[in-house]
């Protein structure tokens, strides 16, 4: 009995080994899925990969919120002293947001020189589904005023100040009311009318919406996919305005040249060609006709992978760029609406010649006045 025992102890049953061998390959399989999937999730969220997420998510997202400045530092001549070199700060604040066409911002451009008084000036705008678009220029007078107060002594002198107060008179008609602009109606006002123009504009403005559309995003995502031109590596640069991981960006010159001629020539944006006897819309570009992009953009990305902002400063000959933008992507459409009384540009075709005749013959008369 006790041999019999012994000898069922010391062996394994079928039973048994079949089990150890279901357990090892168990193991196999659970450890092989372990080292797929972190080679799969490692190949998704290296930069480049996550770049090209977000870029592409941007891109075919229907809607979006930009705000932020953009600000130019450079050395000017002055006007009235032609040898003279002034510093000059051009900021630009913007405040937009779009869905498809319909997009609506406003702009604050401020003008810093030393030795010299500040220059404002506010700029709204829509842009509807039509193609008709909207602007109302704000701080206009207070923009003339600010150049009449910065030159007095040459400006409060007639027959510059009869200029002067020609000026400042229109200005004051033009801001702080909202002007229609309408191509079609503007060449029939100037005495252009053309009816295979108004034909024409109507075919781009709808080419255009297509353009902006679902199928128009995606095929441009897919280019970009294609030819991806912008080379990203992680960064550690501290950017004050940034939320997520920093992304440095670069420019291939090469690659982007073949983004835009792959883009350029797809059979949607040849349907503009079909617009106009001229082909305008589907002309290629080589290299050596690029300028060069040598800045870094660098990129605010979050954890989902989306775009929260763009980053940019580059310097050269003395002048330096910085632009600082937030972005949001969105989903949820919205139109725009005309505004509220607004007259049609033609209105001004009269006064905004005389506008333009005035402050040419102002900057010539500058210029002489020594």
């Amino acid at each position: 009995m006790a041999k019999e025992q012994e000898k069922k102890t010391g062996e394994e049953s079928p039973k048994s080994k079949k089990g150890l061998i279901i357990g090892i390959i168990s193991a196999i399989v659970v450890a092989g899925g372990a080292v797929a999937a972190f080679l799969i999730l490692n190949k998704g969220s290296s930069p480049e990969n996550v770049a090209l997420d977000a870029v592409t998510k941007t891109i075919k997202a229907p809607a979006h919120k930009i705000n932020g400045k953009i600000e130019l530092s450079t050395a000017v001549a002055s006007v009235i002293e032609p040898n003279a070199s002034n510093k000059a700060k051009i900021t630009i604040e913007i405040d937009g947001e779009n869905n498809n066409l319909d997009a609506a911002s406003s702009a604050t451009l401020t003008i810093k020189t030393t030795g010299m008084s500040d220059f404002v000036f506010r700029f709204d705008s829509i842009l509807q589904k039509d193609g008709v678009i909207y602007i109302k220029p704000s701080d206009l007078t207070a923009f003339i005023n600010s150049i009449v107060s910065t030159y007095k002594d040459y400006l409060s002198v007639a027959p510059l100040s009869n200029i002067v107060s020609e000026v400042k008179s229109l200005a004051a008609k033009v801001s702080s009311n909202w002007w229609r602009i309408s191509l079609p109606e503007v060449l029939e006002a100037l005495g252009m009318k053309d009816k295979n123009f108004a034909d024409e504009y109507e075919c781009f403005v709808t080419t255009a919406n297509t353009l902006a559309g679902e199928s128009g995003r995606n095929a441009l995502a897919d280019t970009y996919k294609e030819h991806q031109f912008l080379n990203i590596k992680k960064s550690d640069k501290g950017i004050t305005s940034f939320t997520g991981d920093v992304y440095e960006a670069t420019v291939d010159t090469n690659k982007l040249v073949d983004f835009w001629n792959k883009y350029i020539t797809s059979d949607q944006v040849k349907e503009m060609d079909k617009c106009s006897s001229e082909k305008v819309t589907t002309k290629t570009v080589t290299a050596d006709k690029v300028p060069s992009i040598s800045g870094t953009i660098f990129l605010d990305i979050d954890k989902d992978h989306n775009l929260k902002g763009i980053y940019l400063s580059e310097s050269k000959d003395n002048t330096t760029v910085d632009a600082d933008l937030r972005i949001e992507n969105g989903s949820e459409e919205f139109s725009t609406s005309a505004p509220a009384g607004a007259k049609p540009i033609t209105d001004l075709t009269n006064d905004v010649v005389k506008i333009v005749q005035s402050v040419m013959s102002l900057f010539s008369m500058l210029q002489t006045a020594e």
